[in-house]
């Protein structure tokens, strides 16, 4: 991704003229044991094994057993912010900054039904990002991707950095002043609770936290998402803190298939 500068609204600090553009991950490529974590009724619960697939013109493809994750573009493939601009949600989420990617079953599989979760791992950001204005908000635009707002009923998931954990809190190198950038553990991107507390989580979420697929009657199932992660602007507080942040990730995701 393409550095920016980074300014509050009104304030005189220079920005670059775009914000957070292809800096949205895409696919963690990670090898998993298949093991079974769980019988319910008459489902057994897989941990598929995850590997790389070829790439393509339409960009790069994850699979998890039966189920692949698809980027829009190889461009897609990390999210690298730093120095971004503040802005509110809705110009956010009017932009073109995000990560696109779909995850199908397809007619071929010898499953009819499928879960997965999504989550960032090869995760570092600097402590001045672990705060509520690093927000992020995961959205199903399979059928509908007009008009999104953190109300919409298309919204997957949302939250905010506040929570991160470090996997370390050695700081040693740094110049004075500089904040530096430390490697964070995994970060489930999931659904907030009833009381409304911040999506996100560092532990993995139970088998009800993940999305469901079904196999169509004709053809391949396919559903769409887009993350969009940005730095949310608060005219009550000085956020001079955010100057210099920085923040990369890959995005992941983690099949489970329902086998009779």
């Amino acid at each position: 991704m393409n550095s920016m500068p980074f300014n509050q609204e009104n304030n005189t600090e220079e920005n670059s003229k775009t914000s957070l553009k292809n800096n949205i991950l895409a696919a963690a490529i990670i090898a998993l044991s298949v093991m079974i974590i769980g019988i319910s009724g008459s489902y057994a619960f897989f941990l598929n094994e995850v590997h790389e697939a070829e790439g393509s013109e339409k960009g790069l493809t994850i699979s998890s057993g039966e189920l692949q994750l698809t980027f829009a573009t190889e461009s897609d493939k990390y999210i690298n912010a730093q120095n971004a601009k503040l802005m509110s949600s809705a110009t956010a989420l009017a932009s073109q900054n995000y990560t696109e990617f779909s995850v199908t079953l397809p007619s071929t599989a010898k499953i009819n039904k499928a879960a997965y979760v999504f989550y960032l791992t090869g995760f570092s950001l600097t402590e001045n990002f672990k705060n509520t204005w690093v927000k992020w908000a995961l959205f199903d635009v399979t059928s509908n991707s007009e008009s999104l707002s953190l109300e919409s009923e298309n919204v997957v998931a949302k939250g905010d950095f506040s929570n991160v954990t470090f996997k370390s809190d050695d700081s040693a190198g740094a110049e004075e002043g500089d904040p530096v950038q430390k490697p964070a553990n995994d970060y489930y991107l999931i659904a907030s609770d009833t009381t409304g507390t911040n999506g996100g989580s560092t532990t993995a979420p139970d088998q009800s936290k993940y999305i469901e697929i079904s196999k169509g009657a004709t053809g391949d199932t396919v559903k769409k998402y887009r993350l969009y992660i940005w730095l949310e602007n608060d005219e009550t507080h000085n956020q001079t803190s955010l100057l210099k942040g920085k923040l990369s990730a890959q995005v992941a995701f983690r099949g489970i298939s329902k086998v009779n």
